[in-house]
């Protein structure tokens, strides 16, 4: 029976909350975008925020496949509360538009330090001494593969890692499921990583899954990010002739 193919694009988070920053302080952040249908996805235009600069790493992106989005926003002479938006335009025509949001609230810099000392959930800086449970961000927070009605075949996924508080740190090892392997590292800023994974096979086998990321950092020694295995998108039958 004929069906409808069509791209789908996704987003594990499209709204990234960089929390407490001083008005000096640029905000820099990397938005995962997945292809979660069974045709290429294709990106038009890509229109930012006033104070901001992205860029694409791909045009296009295969069925099961991911690219990154980089966001750079400057907030000098800004104060109070922020939410901007960045707009993408795509072939999925469940979604021509995509829109991400970055969310947070500039302050100076005695009160960003301030609120760092004291841990306030979600109010986490840049430029101070962050007293938090976790400082390594990570993005996605899980890695999604889709499977596809032909037999699975291993696909390569990013995952960007960044320190909150700009503290440098080192990848030393990786646990993968698997045949899976680290292709490359690539430093992302001083205080941060963008890892290549290959081999990641999308099955059920695999749904539930975790990578274990090691660094040289005394309070995380460990990242670990989780694998979702998405079944095969139900497809719509195509309309009968009149």
């Amino acid at each position: 029976m004929p069906v409808f193919s069509s791209p789908r694009i996704g987003c594990d988070a499209a709204t990234f909350d960089f929390g407490s920053v001083g008005d000096a302080d640029t905000v820099e952040h990397v938005f995962t975008l997945d292809n979660q249908g069974d045709e290429v996805l294709l990106f038009g235009r890509l229109r930012a925020c006033c104070g901001a600069t992205a860029s694409l790493r791909d045009q296009q992106v295969s069925p099961g496949s991911n690219t990154l989005l980089n966001v750079k926003l400057s907030l000098r002479g800004r104060r109070g509360p922020l939410n901007k938006s960045i707009y993408l335009a795509t072939n999925d025509p469940r979604q021509p538009h995509m829109m991400l949001r970055i969310t947070g609230v500039v302050t100076g810099a005695v009160a960003v330090a301030r609120q760092g000392a004291e841990g306030k959930p979600g109010q986490l800086s840049a430029v101070a001494a962050v007293s938090a449970a976790r400082d390594i961000m990570i993005v996605p927070q899980h890695l999604t593969l889709t499977q596809t009605a032909a037999p699975a075949a291993p696909v390569t996924r990013y995952v960007a890692l960044r320190s909150r508080s700009g503290t440098p740190f080192a990848i030393k090892g990786a646990s993968l499921p698997g045949k899976a392997t680290i292709k490359s590292q690539t430093p992302l800023g001083e205080a941060g990583w963008r890892i290549e994974i290959t081999g990641l096979l999308p099955s059920e086998i695999r749904d539930g899954a975790r990578i274990e990321l090691f660094t040289d950092k005394a309070s995380e020694p460990t990242v670990s990010i989780p694998i979702r295995v998405i079944p095969p998108q139900a497809q719509a039958p195509e309309p009968p002739s009149p």
